[in-house]
């Protein structure tokens, strides 16, 4: 019988490095999120402006 041939990127070692780019990535989603809606968003609904 043949052996399967692997069509994975990684094989099955995962890295800390993965991890931490996701944390990386998901933490600068969330400043970029904030500082939306705090620099724009915020203003506008405590004036009584956006709603």
């Amino acid at each position: 019988m043949k052996p399967v041939k692997s069509y994975r990127i990684m094989e099955e070692k995962r890295t800390p490095l993965v991890l931490d780019q996701t944390i990386w990535l998901a933490g600068l989603t969330l400043l970029i999120f904030g500082y939306i809606v705090f620099h724009y968003l915020y203003p506008m609904i405590s004036k009584g402006l956006f709603f």
